[in-house]
């Protein structure tokens, strides 16, 4: 079917407009709120709906009370504000490099164009009118005009209604999970620009038609479907060699990657944490930490033709647009180290280990900072299998790191436990004291949930100072110790016997508020890798709630542990059982043991995500849990038009 429409989202798509949405979101916030937010804190909990539903959500957080008594005038008065920053400040905005070519190019051959975002009218308009886009499109739907937002499909619809098209004469190309299922719903083709997306993996583990990180990836794959309706005489081949992709993406499916890990190579119950530069306590060279080891597992009766390849990311684990940073020679395997599973083995077969940088020198991390990967079909480069983070540290400052134990407030209430952490970093001659404002805090293996103390974004329990001075202080005062994690150890044949579900023999879990559980790995695990003992066993966790407990908690329970890198998805809430009068989940889980907990969330449909909003109301909170913190240092190096390295590194526990 020739295609006649390419529909296009708008933000982080066309248009960088991002950090201005964000910056002006937190003017408004500070403003009604005195509070400022994080990029990930705004798109999970306020995004979705136009700008008015997100102010809404925002002032319902104002305990001034002239905002709640006159709720809906002060709506709309920050919603006009919000309006005049975003349209004064719009310089800071542009459109991607490449982006007015593809679309001229676009409309040269014959195309219908559209826009389909979740932005509302007015603020649409500005970037349209601001950026010079406005003529390339022949209808634009944004979020005012649909009575259900992305992900629903709704959208999409309408714009091939009034253009009186099908769905397969139309593509998507959108850069979010909520363009994705948005496509998928409407049934056209999704094609995901990841070039400047947040959460990149998500999006890809929902398997769009096509992934491209480039506008010039972007309008070489459109050149492809279009020269495929104009040259007749390769009509057929093109549509033969195009569901022979298809089905060639269908058989991929199949492939199933499991039990997948990164770790530091000096212990695997250590995180991905890469340290150069570091030194023993006898001053020699430590170079037990200077790799990570990839490993997992794969369903599929023949070895599938696998690759890794890495991402140089920022501080919030965007993908790093820079040809000199992201090295083209050392950022993917050739090949991959694996075994074969032994004879009875039924949960997988083959084991892929791996350590990088590798000992052939094929794949290199030249720049410090947050990476990503992906395990990726090296047949058909857009097929995404798996993906991970890990971080490499270059140890360029001395940083000197203290814990103590705080009380918020002034009540002794388990929930006021905290503990204090203060950070004096020293800045060598060879840095700019004007580029260290950021250190990031994760404690154990939590790498998804960092907190942040930076000079730009300042919190009621965070403080930085030492501007101008050789010596930066950080310091923060709310990270809440929790309890030990729960362990379940399922490595005994004798007790787990292979092929027979895990009912684990210590019963079923409680609440433990008020009970402090017995010394952990700090969340990691350590795995029965290989052998005729390492299978999979289906694994029922079951958690009793007492009423009083159950009538606290605002959301759906879920499980977090090693297994699924303390990031839970969909797949990990818990569901009640009325006869039994517990809560209960099944996961499948390789022979080893584990540390895991529960928490309080809530699914996120628009984000295909789950966020976390309590940790500790069904696991307790004590100063007597002995915990990991990994402490790493930002620089913003103005090499290449600027990118950020990890320049400093501390691990505390207490």
């Amino acid at each position: 079917m020739k295609i006649k429409c390419i529909i296009f989202d708008l933000d982080g798509t066309i248009a960088q407009t991002n950090e201005l949405i964000f910056e002006t979101f937190n003017y408004i916030a500070k403003k009604y709120t005195g509070k400022i937010f994080t990029p990930e804190e705004i798109t999970t909990q306020f995004f979705g709906p136009p700008e008015e539903g997100g102010i809404r959500k925002l002032l319902e957080l104002s305990e001034d009370e002239n905002v709640k008594k006159n709720f809906d005038e002060f709506v709309k008065v920050a919603v006009e504000e919000f309006y005049e920053y975003y349209r004064s400040n719009h310089h800071k905005a542009r459109v991607y490099e490449g982006i007015k070519d593809l679309l001229s190019f676009l409309k040269s051959k014959g195309l219908k164009l559209a826009i389909f975002t979740g932005k509302g009218k007015i603020t649409t308009s500005i970037t349209l009118e601001k950026l010079g886009l406005t003529d390339f499109f022949d209808i634009i739907i944004t979020g005012d005009d649909v009575k259900f937002h992305k992900p629903s499909g709704e959208g999409i619809k309408k714009i091939l209604d009034e253009l009186a098209l099908t769905p397969d004469e139309a593509i998507l190309v959108g850069d979010a999970v909520s363009d994705v299922k948005a496509g998928k719903e409407a049934g056209v083709k999704v094609i995901s620009a990841l070039w400047d997306s947040y959460g990149k993996e998500k999006v890809i583990s929902l398997k769009p038609d096509f992934v491209v990180y480039s506008v010039s990836e972007l309008r070489k794959l459109l050149e492809k479907f279009i020269s495929g309706v104009e040259k007749s005489g390769v009509i057929l081949k093109i549509l033969v060699l195009f569901f022979a992709f298809v089905n060639f993406l269908s058989a991929q499916d199949k492939v199933e990657i499991k039990g997948l890990r990164v770790y530091s190579y000096e212990d695997e119950i250590y995180p991905p944490i890469i340290v150069r530069f570091d030194t023993l306590w006898n001053g020699e060279p430590n170079t037990a930490n200077d790799y990570i080891v990839i490993e997992f597992d794969v369903k599929y009766k023949t070895v599938p033709d696998l690759g890794i390849r890495f991402y140089h990311c920022d501080r919030n684990w965007r993908r790093t647009e820079n040809i000199f940073v992201q090295s083209f020679f050392h950022s993917k395997t050739l090949y991959l180290n694996y075994t074969v599973a032994e004879k009875g083995i039924k949960g997988y077969n083959f084991h892929f280990k791996n350590i990088f940088p590798d000992p052939d020198g094929i794949v290199q991390f030249p720049y410090s900072g947050n990476y990503i990967f992906e395990i990726y079909d090296r047949n058909a480069d857009t097929i995404v299998y798996a993906s991970g983070r890990f971080i490499v540290v270059d140890k360029l400052t001395d940083v000197n790191a203290r814990l103590s134990k705080v009380l918020l407030g002034e009540k002794a209430d388990f929930k006021n436990y905290v503990n204090q952490i203060d950070i004096e970093v020293s800045i060598p001659d060879s840095l700019n004291w004007y580029y260290i404002t950021t250190v990031d805090i994760y404690e154990n293996w939590k790498i998804y949930y960092p907190y942040r103390v930076d000079f730009n974004e300042r919190k009621k329990f965070t403080y930085v100072s030492g501007f101008p001075s050789e010596t930066r202080i950080f310091k923060i005062w709310n990270i809440y110790p929790l309890n030990e994690y729960r362990q379940i150890d399922i490595r005994s044949e004798k007790i787990y016997p292979n092929g027979y579900p895990v009912i684990p023999v210590g019963g079923v879990d409680k609440v433990r508020k008020f009970w402090q559980g017995e010394q952990d790995m700090n969340g990691g695990c350590k795995i029965v890798d290989e052998g005729m003992y390492s299978d999979y066993l289906e694994v029922n966790f079951r958690l009793e709630v007492d009423k009083e407990t159950e009538q606290k908690i605002k959301g759906d329970i879920f499980i977090v542990g090693c297994f699924n890198n303390w990031k839970p998805s969909v797949e990990d809430v818990l569901k009640y059982d009325p006869l039994r009068n517990y809560y209960f989940v099944k996961k499948w889980l390789k022979r080893g043991i584990y540390d895991y907990q529960y928490v309080v969330g809530y699914y996120d449909a628009s984000r295909d995500d789950v966020i976390v909003i309590d940790w500790f109301e069904l696991e307790g909170n004590d100063w007597q849990t002995k915990n990991a913190y990994y402490i790493v240092v930002y620089y913003r190096d103005v090499q290449f038009g600027g990118f950020d390295r990890i320049v400093g590194f501390a691990k505390i526990e207490g």
